[in-house]
């Protein structure tokens, strides 16, 4: 891998993990909605700022793993990740180039 498919790597995990931040703020905000907590409310029983979850709320900052697990412990909710491997990858490297057969 050269340098620039390295930074392009980078920069796409860097989008993904940014859109996944912006995710799980979401369904924050939506649960939060749901349940009619005021987002003062929610700070303060959470010891953070409420500009911090409103930050939080729309991606606007790094996602705390200490923070969201007071977010999911108050809420009685599960975090799940899944890896699903890339099937299109995948079978690309399971087939044999013509060097190799």
């Amino acid at each position: 891998m050269n340098d620039e498919e390295y930074s392009l790597d980078l920069a796409n995990g860097n989008r993904l993990a940014m859109s996944i931040q912006q995710q799980i703020g979401f369904l924050m905000f939506q649960e939060r909605q749901r349940r009619g907590i005021k987002l003062t409310t929610l700070a303060a029983l959470l010891d953070v700022s409420p500009e911090h979850i409103d930050r939080l709320e729309t991606g606007r900052c790094k996602l705390q793993w200490s923070v969201l697990c007071k977010v999911l412990e108050y809420y009685h909710r599960k975090f799940e990740i899944k890896l699903i491997p890339d099937m299109e990858k995948s079978e690309k490297e399971e087939k044999p180039t013509e060097e190799q057969a």
